[in-house]
This record gives structure tokens, sequence and C-alpha cells, in this order.
């Protein structure tokens, strides 16, 4: 029926402007270094360093690259598991570009799995509570 033929295209329309938005946050989030950098790591050479983490993010809200890096930081060993409470914190503050927040709740998911020796009973409660958030 007519109806809802148009409702689908009218659908299709906004499905696909979703994902161009998306698509050129992406874009826009990443430097060519550390596209670089995860390029190398996918193909098995070793990358070329990239900064550390940018601790002077405005008021806790981190952009894709710097998610990454705070990802990357978290699971390259972070004594004070400072990496894993800052995207906490960043999840829980629900702010931020979806992508960023998206990608940082992935990584604390399956943080939330690691060894209770590598990850302080803090840090796991601020993981967790950022999941649930």
């Amino acid at each position: 029926d007519a109806a809802s033929s148009a409702q689908e295209e009218q659908e299709q329309v906004e499905i696909d402007e979703a994902l161009r938005m998306e698509a050129d946050e992406v874009t826009a989030a990443y430097s060519t270094q550390r596209l670089e950098a995860i390029v190398a790591e996918r193909l098995g050479q070793k990358p070329k360093p990239t900064v550390s983490p940018n601790s002077d993010s405005l008021d806790g809200v981190m952009n894709l690259e710097t998610v990454d890096q705070y990802c990357d930081a978290a699971e390259h060993g972070d004594d004070n598991n400072e990496a894993l409470i800052a995207l906490a914190n960043f999840v829980s503050s629900r702010r931020g570009s979806i992508p960023a927040r998206r990608n940082a709740l992935a990584f604390l998911g399956s943080a939330a799995g690691l060894e209770p020796l590598t990850v302080s009973t803090d840090t796991l409660d601020a993981v967790l509570e950022a999941i649930v958030s």
C-alpha cells in the first residue's frame, strides 16, 4: 500500500541521515596519527606511539580519539586504574558524543570481566556503576 511504502521510504531516509552524521563524526574525531596507529596494530605491526590520554578534556567530556587513548592505556597496564576510572566517569556523565560514549561503554563492559587482582574493588564498582547508568 502507498502509505506503508512512503513510511518505509521516510524511515530509510532517517536511517541514512543518522548513519551519515555518525560517519562524519567518526571521520572528524580521529587524527591521521591515530588512524595510522589503529591500522598498524590491526596489521600486527608495532604502531608509532600516540599521545597519552589527554587529561585536560573539558569537564571530562572526551572525543573518540581520547576514549581510544584511555582504552589503550587501560589495556596496556595502568597501575592506578586511572584510565578505567576516567572512562567510567565519562560514561556516567552521559555527556559527549554518542560514538565516544558507546566505545567507552563497550570497553568498560569488557573490562568488567578482568581478573579481580588487576582491578581494584573501587575501580570495578565505578566500572559497573557506569555500565548500569
